[in-house]
C-alpha cells in the first residue's frame, strides 16, 4: 500500500512539473498584435489540457483499479501523461509561431523606416533625380523635377515622338481624364503630366501601391529585389510601364516592367547613353 502511495505521489509531482512548465512558457513573451484565431486555438488547447489533467487525477484516485490491474493502471497513467505532454507541446509551438510572425512584422516595419529615411526625396534637393532605368530591360528615360513640387515630368525625346509641328521642344507623357495617355509638349503647369516617384522598400509598401481588384496582385512574388520605384501618374495613380521598349501607363501590377531605378545621371533622350 505504501508503494502505491509513493507512486501516486510521484505522478502528482510529474503533473505539477508539467503544469508549472506550461505556465512558465505561457507568460514568457508579452502578447503583441495577436491574431484572434491564434488566441482562440491556444485557449482551446489550454481547456483540453485542463480536461486531461482532471482525467489523470481521476485515474490516480482509483485505488481499486491500481490493485486489481497494475499493468493497465500504469498504461492508463502513461497515456494520460503523454496526452498532456502532446497538448503542452502544441501550445508552445503555436505561441512560437505567433512570436515569430510578430518578429517578422517588426523587422519589416524597421526596414521600411530605414528605407524611407534613406530614399525619401521630399524637400531634399540632393536627392533630385534626372533619369530612371527600367528593371525589365535597362531602358532609360529622362525625367525632370518640377520646381517647388514633389512631381516629375517624364520626357520622350526620340525622333519619332516629336510633335507634328516639327519643333525640337521636349515631349512628355500626359495622362488624360479618360485614362488614356498621350505625348505632348512638356508643360510643368499641366497636372496631367505630373508623375510621382514612389519608393518601394518592402513587400508591405509594394502591396499597398498596387491596383486593387487585380487577381495577380493578391500575392507578391518572392523573387522581388528591394528597394525600387514605381512611377505613378499623379492624375489617376496608374504606373509607368516599359514592356520590351514599349512605354505605356497602366494600372499598377506585380510586373517587373513596372519597376524602375531612379538615377541622377542626365541622358539625351529615352534610349541614349548617359551624358558625359
Amino acid at each position: 500500500m505504501v508503494s502505491n502511495n509513493i507512486i501516486a505521489l510521484l505522478l502528482i509531482i510529474i503533473i505539477l512539473f508539467i503544469v508549472t512548465d506550461y505556465c512558465r512558457n505561457k507568460n514568457s513573451v508579452e502578447p503583441f498584435l495577436v491574431a484572434d484565431d491564434d488566441e482562440t486555438k491556444i485557449n482551446a488547447s489550454i481547456i483540453d489540457l485542463k480536461k486531461e489533467r482532471v482525467a489523470l487525477k481521476t485515474a490516480i484516485d482509483k485505488p481499486k483499479e491500481k490493485l486489481n490491474n497494475k499493468a493497465e493502471y500504469f498504461n492508463l497513467i502513461k497515456s494520460k501523461l503523454n496526452s498532456q505532454l502532446q497538448i503542452g507541446s502544441e501550445i508552445r509551438e503555436k505561441q512560437q509561431d505567433r512570436d515569430n510572425n510578430q518578429l517578422d512584422t517588426i523587422k519589416d516595419k524597421l526596414a521600411y523606416l530605414q528605407q524611407l529615411y534613406k530614399y525619401s526625396t521630399m524637400g531634399d534637393p540632393e536627392n533630385k533625380f534626372n533619369s530612371v532605368r527600367s528593371l525589365q530591360n535597362g531602358t532609360k528615360l529622362s525625367i525632370e523635377k518640377i520646381e517647388g513640387k514633389p512631381h516629375y515630368l517624364v520626357k520622350l525625346n526620340n525622333e519619332k515622338n516629336k510633335l507634328d509641328n516639327g519643333n525640337d521642344k521636349a515631349n512628355c507623357l500626359s495622362v488624360k481624364s479618360n485614362g488614356n495617355y498621350e505625348i505632348e509638349e512638356c508643360n510643368e503647369n499641366d497636372p496631367l503630366q505630373y508623375f510621382n516617384l514612389q519608393n518601394i522598400p518592402n513587400s508591405i509598401t509594394y502591396k499597398n501601391n498596387l491596383e486593387k481588384g487585380i487577381l495577380s496582385n493578391k500575392n507578391i512574388p518572392t523573387d522581388v529585389n528591394y528597394p525600387f520605384n514605381l512611377i505613378k501618374s499623379n492624375h489617376n495613380k496608374n504606373c509607368l510601364q516599359n514592356f520590351n521598349n514599349q512605354i505605356s501607363v497602366t494600372p499598377c501590377e506585380t510586373k517587373k516592367s513596372h519597376r524602375w531605378e531612379p538615377l541622377k545621371n542626365n541622358i539625351y533622350c529615352s534610349r541614349d547613353e548617359d551624358e558625359k
